[in-house]
């Protein structure tokens, strides 16, 4: 803003010199000043007092913005979402949760697996008990309890 009220300065500054030089004597342009109405009409001047004032400029430009690398953002979990924590256009960090989805299905698929592996350890257990008391029940039937629970133990971790 400060070079522009310079640059102002500088152009009025020499309009007024300009303006100054060009109210010269009659004599000294070899013109007679009573016998030229034309001459009159030439050399009026107006003067003005020079006063700063504000000035704005604005400079109204379209452009399209590019990003200058494209991310490719998804889900670990498919589903419905049901919250966004973001705004459209917005700088995120890295792991940071963008929108909630609805874990219904998912929670309910845990507390099933979680039923089927208590059950398969229970199964185990009392398979276990019977074969080492009384050697009851056949040792296959033993070894598939045993490992439908640690089956069940593992599909609950992930």
């Amino acid at each position: 803003m400060k070079n522009s009220d310079n640059k102002k300065r500088e152009i009025l500054s020499l309009l007024a010199v300009l303006a100054i030089s060009g109210c010269g004597t009659a004599q000294a342009d070899g013109i007679d000043r009573v016998d030229s109405d034309e001459f009159v009409r030439i050399i009026n001047v107006e003067v003005a007092r020079i006063e700063t004032e504000k000035f704005l400029e604005e400079i109204r430009l379209t452009a399209t913005a590019v990003a200058n690398q494209d991310v490719m953002v998804s889900a670990e979990e498919s589903g419905v979402i049901r919250e966004i924590f973001v705004d459209k256009g917005v700088q995120v960090e890295s792991g940071a949760p963008l929108a909630k989805i609805d874990d219904r299905v998912l929670s309910a698929q845990v507390e099933q697996a979680r039923a089927v592996a208590e059950l398969a350890g229970q199964t185990w257990e009392r398979r276990k008990r019977l074969w080492e008391e009384d050697r009851i029940g056949s040792e296959i039937a033993y070894l598939e309890a045993r490992f439908g629970a640690e089956q069940s133990r593992a599909a609950l971790k992930g």
